[in-house]
């Protein structure tokens, strides 16, 4: 039996049967985190689509912390207004619902907070308005709690008069998330320009909010000029989109930059790209700011028009795409759709990414190895694109290498390369999903012809060097001759 099996058996054994939660003490944290090389962790939930991730400290406290709330109902109770200050000051941003525990309200309210990254700078609790005194609850002055019967508000900066109550008449789930999301430190907010950083990026793209990025050297005598721009613009655009500043000097900038296609060391800066997650998609939709300005009704213009969706999404494209086999065709984001879906012909293609990708060097050889045997069937081609360069509208496109087969027959259900890094195994497989007749070489055969035509070639090419040589002796020698002729006459 190997380590990881024993660690996953010692893991299995220390989960309490009655709860389905493994338990993370001193004693078996370190296990737990370089289990399997593990690097992040994850909340499943059988009533919810897709996992939670979490982004906190990686402590054995962080993340108990965390898995109590994710497990349990995640409002803690306050009792009375010292309650309140005490939370009030241990966090950055809390939410707290005000307003009977029996309600409906309280479960929609319940719902969303289950719903939020339980991180370090937010909290949610609540007051049952039923046990709360009534002379501290008029006190807090809460809008439209008598008239609704219940209120949202969001407390920040660990003051309890910095503050934001729930404006919409129904407690709604997306309208709910989106005022705690424009309201606290989860998201850029909470009414403010925010700056990039490593600690905030997961949370400002973790909503799926469109983000409008000012790129900026802070170091720049300018800088301060676009920041007033900027901000102004913002009183106008705070409610469409979300807004950050990010600084090109810092490496998750950089990293931001590679990803809406600038060039943080030739680009002319400031730039403004905006970021819309695209939900469902797998293409991160991108904005550029073509104003030869940065001025605020150049902004205020350019955020109405992407909300009106008058703006057309720019993508990257490898403007030369080169392939590192001649029998395998590059593909970019200008002509991949042209020759994928060409009805003439069958397809195979290779994803690959633009950083280390074992397997893909692995593969990468039977890939070109088949595209040879298979280079005299007549209407098959085989193509590779880096996504890393390109972008395009496939939704399924999760991992690197994908290799995926289009025939021409079924141009919209193609086949996903299943078997293994062997040649006969590609070859299997296309001989069992093509649309053509597949025409397979003897690999050797190929080899020796290829051989031969260098040898060819190499001859040939020795051959003019021959003769140039020659050439060139020929034309000292009249050199020579001439000068000797030149000698006498003198």
């Amino acid at each position: 039996m190997n380590q990881q099996s024993s660690l996953q058996i010692k893991i299995i054994q220390q989960i309490p049967k009655d709860k389905g939660v493994f338990l993370l003490t001193e004693e078996t944290f370190d296990d737990f985190i370089n289990w399997n090389n593990l690097t992040f962790v994850c909340f499943h939930n059988n009533n919810q689509a897709k996992p939670t991730n979490y982004f906190g400290k990686f402590n054995v406290d962080s993340i108990t912390t965390w898995i109590h709330k994710k497990t349990g109902i995640p409002s803690n109770k306050i009792e009375n207004h010292q309650q309140l200050i005490v939370k009030s000051r241990q966090i950055d941003s809390l939410v707290v619902y005000f307003g009977p525990l029996s309600i409906k309200k309280y479960g929609q309210y319940l719902e969303v907070a289950r719903d939020f990254m339980q991180q370090d700078d937010i909290d949610f609790s609540h007051i049952d308005t039923n046990q709360y005194s009534q002379n501290e609850l008029e006190l807090l002055n809460l809008e439209g709690y008598n008239e609704r019967g219940y209120q949202v508000r969001v407390y920040r900066r660990r003051n309890l008069r910095d503050y934001k109550d729930y404006k919409d008449d129904s407690l709604d789930f997306e309208k709910l998330q989106a005022f705690i999301i424009q309201s606290t430190f989860v998201g850029p907010g909470p009414d403010i320009v925010r700056e990039l950083s490593t600690e905030n990026a997961m949370k400002i793209f973790t909503y799926n909010k469109p983000v409008l990025l000012l790129f900026r050297n802070t170091s720049s005598s300018d800088v301060r000029y676009y920041h007033s721009q900027l901000s102004e613009a913002y009183e106008e655009i705070q409610n469409k989109i979300l807004v950050v500043l990010a600084d090109i000097n810092s490496s998750i900038t950089q990293k931001i930059a590679l990803l809406v296609g600038l060039d943080v060391e030739k680009d002319h800066f400031p730039q403004i790209r905006i970021l819309d997650p695209n939900p469902g998609k797998s293409v991160v939709l991108k904005y550029v700011y073509n104003q030869d300005n940065i001025e605020k009704d150049k902004i205020i213009a350019f955020v109405n028009d992407f909300v009106s969706g008058k703006l057309s999404s720019y993508k990257k494209n490898e403007l030369e795409p080169k392939s590192r086999s001649g029998y395998v065709t590059a593909l970019n984001s200008q002509n991949y759709e042209k020759i994928i879906y060409d009805k003439e012909l069958d397809v195979f293609v290779m994803f690959v990414g633009g950083g280390l990708c074992k397997l893909c060097d692995d593969f990468w050889p039977v890939y070109v190895k088949a595209a040879k045997v298979l280079s005299r069937t007549n209407g098959l081609i085989f193509a590779t694109i880096n996504m890393a360069l390109n972008e395009i509208d496939d939704t399924s496109v999760y991992y690197y290498p994908t290799v995926r087969y289009y025939p021409k027959d079924s141009k919209y259900r193609p086949y996903d390369y299943d078997q293994g890094l062997d040649l006969n195994d590609v070859i299997k497989f296309v001989k069992r999903v093509a649309s053509v007749t597949p025409v397979v070489e003897d690999y050797a055969v190929l080899i020796e012809e290829k051989k031969q035509e260098q040898l060819k070639q190499d001859a040939s090419d020795s051959k003019e060097a021959e003769n140039a040589s020659k050439e060139e002796v020929f034309v000292r020698q009249e050199l020579r001759d001439q000068n000797e002729l030149r000698a006498e006459d003198l």
